[in-house]
């Protein structure tokens, strides 16, 4: 089976009822003593839009010198060529024992076989394990509106930093440990359903209404509905004919895109205000990144896009599917 077969019975398939939600959650027999290695996490690497990790672990030989210690452990996510990498090292900024000015160095960096790019850093004294004392770092993985969320401290892990990453559901977590490492506690789980954030989107048709009578006419915000197609049906199909509302999202800093009805592939499990993608602004005007929720529910993104032409119609293209929908604007009546 070729992968625009696979790509084809997800888009297509038969109407089912929507699985509930289920967690799926795996530990590291811990505790345990490991030196320069990597532990990957298999569940991660199920497809599912919701993952997480954490980690709880320490430098046990860390010696106060000036500067960073040659031991780190930390956890990455990402593929085999293309990942993040979350770097936690001890360090001490005085140049004697007499002023104790320990802290962690916190690191969140983006790798690919030709560069290596810093996205986020900080050097922190407060509320975290110094020297040899433990730290519990986590993360949480959304592929729905590719975010990651990173916790840290030394007892219980507060939020670090919630950041826009390049992921998707098949995007899997390691931990890595440079130098002798002690691990106390190691655990991944992953949702297998994201039906929670389809249905949360809190718009209806009155309330998008009221809201879009008072932004310009050539925002991409507003209420669209199918035009026409130009697709190869051998490996994808569109799931109706949609009527569809954008909405900015303040939080994420990127459109929503909202099921307004035309649902006629699994339609009993498609409602007014749910969730059926995202869009997110490039450098372009008029051009955006996109999520598509196909007809089962489940997110692509694999090189989708979209583009909005003249302020009156917008186009949805999915090149890996040789397929692309258009939706003409629908004016908003005063």
């Amino acid at each position: 089976m070729t992968f625009r077969n696979i790509i084809l019975i997800i888009l297509c398939g038969m109407s089912v009822a929507y699985p509930k939600a289920e967690t799926h959650r795996e530990y590291f027999p811990t505790p345990v003593v490991i030196t320069d290695s990597v532990i990957g996490l298999p569940v991660t690497q199920l497809t599912a839009p919701f993952k997480s990790a954490e980690l709880r672990a320490s430098v046990p030989l860390y010696k106060d010198t000036h500067g960073l210690s040659e031991c780190n452990y930390g956890i990455t996510f990402g593929s085999d060529s293309r990942y993040y990498r979350i770097t936690l090292t001890p360090g001490d900024k005085s140049m004697d024992n007499i002023y104790d000015r320990r802290y962690l160095q916190f690191r969140l960096s983006y790798h690919t076989p030709d560069t290596m790019m810093t996205v986020f850093e900080s050097d922190i004294f407060d509320n975290v394990g110094l020297g040899d004392a433990p730290n519990s770092l986590a993360v949480e993985l959304n592929a729905t509106d590719c975010t990651a969320a990173i916790y840290l401290g030394k007892t219980y892990p507060e939020l670090i930093t919630k950041t826009i990453v390049k992921i998707d559901s098949t995007t899997s977590i390691s931990a890595f440990f440079c130098g002798r490492i002690n691990i106390d506690f190691l655990v991944s789980e992953i949702i297998t359903s994201d039906y929670e954030l389809l249905t949360n989107s809190g718009h209806t048709v009155q309330s998008l209404t009221e809201y879009f009578r008072t932004i310009p006419d050539n925002s991409i915000e507003g209420f669209w509905k199918y035009l026409d197609r130009d697709n190869d049906t051998r490996y994808c199909r569109l799931g109706g004919n949609y009527s569809l509302a954008i909405v900015h999202n303040a939080d994420t800093h990127r459109f929503d895109i909202i099921y307004l009805s035309g649902a006629q592939i699994n339609k009993d499990n498609w409602h007014e205000g749910m969730i059926k993608g995202h869009l997110i602004p490039t450098i372009f005007e008029n051009h955006y990144d996109l999520i598509w929720f196909d007809s089962m529910q489940q997110p692509y993104r694999k090189e989708s896009h979209a583009l909005k032409e003249k302020d009156a119609i917008l186009t949805l293209s999915l090149p890996l599917l040789e397929s692309s929908f258009r939706f003409c604007r629908v004016p908003v009546t005063h």
